[in-house]
């Protein structure tokens, strides 16, 4: 996660939405998702199909979004097959990770600080010992792989499976395999686990959920608050995969989402075009 970045002016735009309804694993996608989103113990059998194609080329990037909006119990997508296409989920992986290294005692707080353990490097903030809260905020992979070497493989493995998440299967449990697999989220299982750790629903304390929660905050202004992860992970037919998942509160109204972007050549601008098709797609489903 980051620090919150001024946002460029975004021009006010007349668009044109084409709306569907259709069972799930239909629609202008002829592939089949390979994992139904869940809410509760049952299974989305219809969704909201949403071309937003025109939010992604607008910054030059091809991805897909998904978004649970509780309220009205409604599920929309925007490139189906890939919303039930499971992917590395990076640095998005660090609000469970955390999560686990709370409950487990690895970790005793915000502030529970690791010291940098490596060679020198000129520069750079990772070079120094970072709290919890930094890390997750710079996404920082050493200090997410130094807790993952302290909660251990059998221990993490045990909670990933109890907590749902996307395959559940973290190989050996090495310090990468949320970047490289074998671990594996879609985008509707990506919404689905942020609506189920927002609501209670995971086995962790109030306490951790509360933690991580304020960990998360992206962006806070008078009208909402957007809670959030970055992460970018392994190649997908030799493009990039770059994530934003995470939820907006607007009184008392939920969106939880996941935007995904593949990307052949990602550069800054690249991530940074995250924020911008979220915040012009959660502007156009009524979000923001």
């Amino acid at each position: 996660m980051h620090a919150t970045r001024p946002r460029r002016p975004r021009p006010r735009v007349v668009v044109a939405v084409v709306l569907a309804v259709v069972p799930l694993g239909c629609g202008a996608d002829s592939s089949p998702p390979t994992a139904r989103p869940r809410l509760g113990s049952r299974e989305v059998t219809t969704v909201e199909v949403r071309d937003l194609a025109e939010h992604f080329t607008a910054e030059g990037v091809d991805g897909a979004f998904a978004l649970y909006d509780p309220e009205g119990d409604r599920h929309v997508q925007y490139r189906p097959d890939r919303c039930g296409t499971r992917y590395p989920p990076g640095s998005t992986f660090g609000m469970l990770h955390a999560a686990i290294a709370l409950e487990s005692g690895v970790a005793s707080g915000p502030g529970f600080p690791l010291p940098w353990g490596g060679p020198e490097r000129q520069g750079g903030s990772e070079d120094r010992s970072l709290t919890l809260r930094a890390a997750v905020r710079g996404s920082v992979l050493w200090y997410f792989q130094e807790l993952a070497r302290r909660i251990g493989p059998e221990r993490m493995g045990a909670w990933v499976q109890r907590a749902g998440y996307g395959n559940g299967e973290i190989g050996d449990g090495d310090d990468r395999f949320w970047l490289d697999g074998p671990l594996a989220i879609s985008p509707n299982e990506q919404v689905d686990f942020l609506r189920r750790l927002h609501g209670g629903e995971l086995p962790f304390s109030e306490s951790t959920v509360a933690t991580v929660r304020d960990l998360l905050v992206l962006e806070e202004t008078p009208e909402y608050v957007l809670r959030g992860e970055t992460g970018r992970a392994g190649s997908e037919g030799g493009a990039q995969i770059l994530w934003l998942v995470g939820w907006v509160e607007r009184g008392d109204a939920r969106f939880y989402f996941a935007t995904l972007i593949l990307s052949g050549n990602p550069t800054r601008e690249t991530a940074d075009a995250r924020l911008e098709v979220t915040h012009r797609i959660l502007a156009i489903l009524g979000a923001l």
